[in-house]
């Protein structure tokens, strides 16, 4: 007999309240687990404290060891400090237990509340607690025991920091001072399951990134992104290792070009690399160096910082800093030290998306916001989030067009949308003020969130059968299919609406 049918017969053999219980601990569907005050609701309006009582009557008839499949899940559990969401299902199919098909929030709250000897919590990839009655379950979760999670967590952090820098960074780092090997074969299981770490190996040493955080490796390659549509690998290689000279432990070129053939932010064929990453806009001295060594093709060091000295107001010291850490550029040294010579890496796009003083200031501002990464999923971020992009749409405007319909608002009626779900967002697709639009709360912003609208090639399409919508959805994506979007809603990278 499975889990679910046992405790059902149980329930059946005389607790009153049976129904309530089973609908408390998740029995009826797999949404976020029902509350006391929830459930009292449901329940012909009893209160919070009522359910509270019952529910102890009930975890006294459901107690360890009566329930023989919670005894042996429990079991089960206990044999390892860590479980990802495909290790548990493996073993529950090995070991022929069924859990009738019970999610694992709700076998926990009945191992936790029934006393099974269950020291263990739900995680997320991110070593973030489940709330159980709040989140929706992740597509994958992490089963932690309670002994080894806060070690687990910190050193996930310190992982996550750890490059930022240097762009590859020793992952012996991260691992030193551990003395529980269970720790580290935790870590190594939730970096396995993460798609945007990045492993390499050099010899003895072992390094790693992770593609979503801010990085100095990631940065400068989407500054070569932002103004180079193709670029030779060793070239790109030996840019990306001078940019990041000055790191503490900046990477040589065989380990970034070992990290290049295993990364999606590129595309190699033969010795030809492609992007496939968003670029970063350059600015400031950088941009300055980029239009001079354009216009000049091929120029030595003094030549160049002469004639960007001449058209701005850059220090030698600046331009100099900004010659030896652009990856986008590329130094020829086959006629000694001397006689460097300076040009673009690879083939230049001719009319690289250039920001604007207004952009740069919100880019800046939300960057300083993640400081401590903003994956920090407090609703004080979030707010100060929002807040800066809707200054960035909204701000000095007494009205603003919605990005889908065209219709004009007051910029209450309007919100800062995600082109891109945010939750999917890399960390500096998060800073990049082009990922929001405006869309309206008539329609166009629910119609954009269920994915009933979409935006292909700059226009408003419909990918889904209208006739499963109601009248009112249908007749708003009749209006709205095939508009043209707004240039200035296209900015920033096409991948914000795939």
């Amino acid at each position: 007999m499975n889990t679910r049918d046992e405790i059902r017969a149980q329930v059946s053999a005389g607790f009153r309240w049976g129904d309530a219980m089973l609908y408390y601990y998740g029995f009826e569907s797999n949404s976020p687990l029902p509350t006391l005050e929830r459930t009292g609701s449901q329940f012909g309006g009893i209160t919070r404290e009522r359910v509270r009582q019952i529910r102890d009557n009930f975890i006294a008839f459901i107690a360890h060891p009566r329930i023989r499949s919670l005894t042996e899940l429990g079991r089960l559990i206990a044999t390892k400090p860590i479980w990802s969401d495909w290790d548990l299902q493996t073993a529950l199919t090995n070991s022929q237990l069924d859990c009738g098909g019970l999610e694992i929030r709700s076998l926990l709250r009945l191992l936790n509340d029934g006393q099974y000897q269950c020291n263990y919590t739900l995680h997320d990839g991110d070593m973030e607690k489940s709330r159980g009655h709040n989140d929706v379950l992740p597509e994958h979760w992490l089963l932690v025991c309670n002994d080894i999670a806060g070690t687990v967590r910190e050193k996930l952090l310190l992982s996550k920091k750890l490059p930022a820098n240097s762009g590859l960074a020793p992952i012996s780092g991260v691992l030193h001072g551990i003395a529980d090997p269970s720790i580290e074969n935790a870590l190594r299981l939730i970096w396995s399951m993460d798609p945007d770490f990045v492993s390499v190996k050099d010899g003895q040493d072992e390094l790693f990134l992770f593609e979503n955080r801010r990085n100095a490796l990631i940065t400068q390659l989407r500054k070569v992104a932002a103004v180079v549509k193709r670029a030779n690998f060793n070239e790109l290689c030996a840019s990306l290792q001078r940019s990041l000279v000055e790191s503490q432990f900046g990477p040589n070129a065989t380990q970034i070009g070992t990290y290049l053939r295993k990364s999606k932010n590129v595309r190699i064929e033969g010795e030809e690399v492609r992007f496939e990453i968003v670029g970063e806009p350059l600015r400031g001295c950088e941009l300055a160096v980029f239009k001079n060594l354009t216009s000049l093709g091929v120029a030595s060091s003094p030549v160049l910082i002469g004639n960007v000295r001449k058209d701005s107001s850059y220090t030698d010291i600046a331009i100099n800093k900004a010659l030896r850490n652009s990856a986008f550029i590329f130094v020829d040294e086959s006629n000694g030290r001397r006689h460097h010579s300076f040009r673009v890496l690879g083939d230049v796009i001719l009319e690289p998306d250039l920001p604007s003083v207004r952009y740069l200031e919100f880019s800046r501002r939300l960057v300083e916001l993640t400081e401590d990464g903003s994956d920090v999923e407090c609703e004080g971020f979030r707010r100060q989030e929002q807040t800066a992009l809707r200054e960035y749409l909204f701000a000095d405007r007494g009205s603003e067009c919605c990005a889908i319909c065209g219709v004009e608002y007051l910029p209450k009626s309007l919100v800062a949308a995600h082109k891109k779900k945010r939750s999917d967002c890399k960390e500096y697709e998060r800073t990049d003020p082009y990922i929001v639009m405006p869309l309206c709360k008539f329609g166009c912003d629910h119609l954009y969130e269920e994915r009933h609208a979409r935006i292909v090639g700059g226009v408003v399409t419909c990918l889904i059968d209208t006739n499963t919508l109601q009248v009112g959805e249908r007749d708003h994506i009749k209006e709205i299919v095939g508009r043209k979007i707004d240039e200035k809603w296209l900015r920033g990278s096409s991948h914000y609406f795939d």
